[in-house]
């Protein structure tokens, strides 16, 4: 078994939190899930500068690390490695899987958003899916799907593992 799928096996929920809707009470917010048992957060800096990201996303870094949770950063390969990310997550707009891979290297996790049953062949070169499809699960890796008793407007969404 390689070492991502050894990082990923207990992991049960996954939030999305967005840098754009970020207020005073977000880093509270991002450590409060973390307590309530949040254990991968995916941190979402689209259309915000990479200083201003880079800023943030090492706050919720050392959060992360108090709570033994994964950090995975959105369709950022650079800040997921500058500000040393457990993985990234991407998705059929953009980089493609390989040369995601080839840049991060077998150490970090990969992740993909499957938009469509289309996709899920590819996307078994992956570490995870994360998908609001209704998969069963027939992926050698886990997949995460929308959790959607929960709801907050700092979140943009939660997932559990299917």
């Amino acid at each position: 078994m390689n070492i991502n799928k050894l990082r990923l096996k207990d992991r049960k929920k996954y939030l999305i939190v967005s840098l754009k809707n970020a207020n005073d009470d977000f880093l509270d917010f991002v450590a409060a899930q973390l307590n309530s048992g949040v254990d991968i957060i995916e941190v979402n800096g689209e259309d915000l500068n990479a200083k201003t990201v880079i800023e943030q996303v090492k706050i919720i870094r050392e959060l992360c690390s108090i709570y033994n949770a994964l950090l995975i950063i959105y369709d950022r390969i650079d800040i997921a490695l500058a500000v040393e990310a457990d993985g990234v997550v991407i998705n059929s707009n953009g980089i493609p899987i390989e040369k995601a891979r080839e840049l991060i290297g077998h150490n970090m996790i990969l992740g993909f958003y499957n938009e469509s049953d289309r996709n899920f062949e590819l996307s078994c070169h992956v570490d995870y899916l994360i998908s609001d499809n209704k998969y069963k699960k027939s992926a050698d890796i886990p997949i995460f799907t929308v959790d959607e008793e929960n709801e907050n407007s700092l979140a943009v969404r939660y997932y559990k593992k299917i």
